[in-house]
């Protein structure tokens, strides 16, 4: 199955990174990827998210080879869902500075990285906001616990009836999805994302960068005003990772 599924992969792009281990088998993934149609794109931003939306760290321990890439990162957990997108060619190459880079199925991308909301065992859930090299889109990327995520998800969608079914069909399939993965013993996260207007988000900056400097119950203060741009977010779906250190 591994290598029917990477022969499906090289058929579509070359993906140079690909690790020696990679966990994530599956041959049908890449025959949905090359589809072209609402799946694909959603696998793609899925994907993307995965290999953006984190704080680990690129690592590069072969000097003659700069195509071996290990992350580190705050959790194991982190590091084994960005080594599985690059595994599946989305491919977090690594920061500098405030710039992001990645090869997405083959074509390198870069991305402005605005802000980066942390994960705390209170929030349960971290998000960064970066605005894409080649566009002018301010998109905020969360990934965070189910329960969480579920409760900020958007609820009002005036006349987009069409989005609305979308996002309750994916919704009440995630959410079976997950309680299967939890009763298997597996940790589970979602993803989620919205857009934002640079209108709102250079107001909402402004509040950010004021929390950020506080001297004064400074934690508090980032809390509540990263709640208020982590709201009325669209579900891309979920995550599940097995602990091969527990038992059975």
């Amino acid at each position: 199955a591994r290598r029917q599924m990477y022969q499906k992969q090289d058929d579509l792009f070359e993906n140079k990174y690909l690790g020696s281990k990679p966990t994530f088998i599956d041959p049908k993934f890449f025959a949905d990827l090359g589809q072209q149609n609402a799946h694909s794109t959603a696998m793609i931003h899925f994907f993307t998210t995965l290999a953006l939306c984190h704080t680990a760290i690129a690592e590069r321990p072969d000097k003659q080879n700069r195509h071996i890439i290990d992350y580190k990162a705050q959790s194991p957990d982190e590091a084994a869902l960005v080594a599985s997108a690059r595994d599946l060619g989305f491919v977090f190459l690594g920061r500098e500075s405030n710039t992001l880079t990645a090869e997405i199925m083959g074509q390198k991308k870069k991305y402005e990285l605005l802000n980066v909301l942390e994960f705390n065992s209170t929030r349960k859930r971290m998000s960064v906001i970066i605005k894409p090299h080649d566009s002018d889109r301010i998109v905020l990327l969360c990934k965070g616990a189910d329960s969480v995520i579920y409760e900020r998800l958007c609820s009002d969608f005036g006349d987009q009836h069409e989005l609305e079914r979308q996002q309750m069909d994916l919704q009440a399939s995630a959410t079976e999805h997950l309680e299967d993965f939890a009763n298997e013993g597996l940790r589970t996260l979602c993803l989620a994302y919205r857009f934002i207007s640079p209108k709102e988000y250079k107001t909402w900056n402004r509040r950010f960068q004021e929390a950020s400097a506080a001297i004064y119950n400074r934690e508090e203060k980032i809390e509540e005003v990263s709640e208020e741009i982590e709201s009325n977010m669209l579900l891309m779906g979920g995550t599940a990772i097995e602990d091969r250190l527990q038992d059975g």
